[in-house]
């Protein structure tokens, strides 16, 4: 099955699901649902939803595909909250960008929940980065490191980084042009 997101208007997103011939649509989540994330066995499903209109607060909520229960895995409580969620190459954990410092559009920190037992962990910034915010995360394919793109407000730029899952061995993988 593919995942779609109906953005028919900002405000009542929608998560739709289709079989790879793009027949059969049905909507699996209602309103206020983004960034999709298939687990690899594919019968669970991560996705943003919002929980504070007023604040534009998201968190990272897991669907699934059988009972069609939906659990909300995060619960960050500043403004753009969690975002990004993305699988463990195994399926037991999802990682995800949060807003950890209050800072408006500010999404300041990388966490790796594992959806079983909501047990959460952050993956701590290199004390030399100068990173001002992270803007999406993926696995290694072998689940050991994690891929981000960061942003440098100094010089308004974007690298793309990769660490380890205890937050070492920090390593720019891209040069911003000059």
């Amino acid at each position: 099955d593919i995942v779609g997101v109906d953005r028919a208007q900002e405000s009542d997103l929608g998560l739709w699901v289709v079989d790879t011939l793009g027949t059969h649509p049905r909507q699996v989540v209602g309103v206020s649902a983004r960034m999709p994330s298939w687990q690899p066995e594919r019968n669970r499903l991560a996705f943003i939803r919002r929980v504070d209109t007023n604040m534009e607060t998201y968190q990272v909520a897991l669907l699934d595909m059988g009972t069609g229960v939906v659990d909300t895995l995060t619960s960050q409580p500043y403004p753009w909250g969690s975002r990004y969620p993305v699988w463990s190459p195994d399926g037991r954990r999802i990682a995800y960008c949060a807003d950890t410092n209050g800072l408006n559009n500010a999404l300041s920190g990388i966490w790796i929940v594992t959806p079983d037992t909501k047990e959460t962990i952050h993956i701590p910034k290199a004390a030399s980065s100068t990173l001002t915010y992270v803007a999406g995360v993926c696995w290694s394919p072998d689940g050991t490191r994690l891929v981000y793109s960061g942003h440098n407000a100094d010089t308004n730029t974007y690298t793309l980084h990769m660490r380890n899952l205890d937050g070492t061995n920090d390593t720019v993988l891209t040069v911003p042009d000059p």
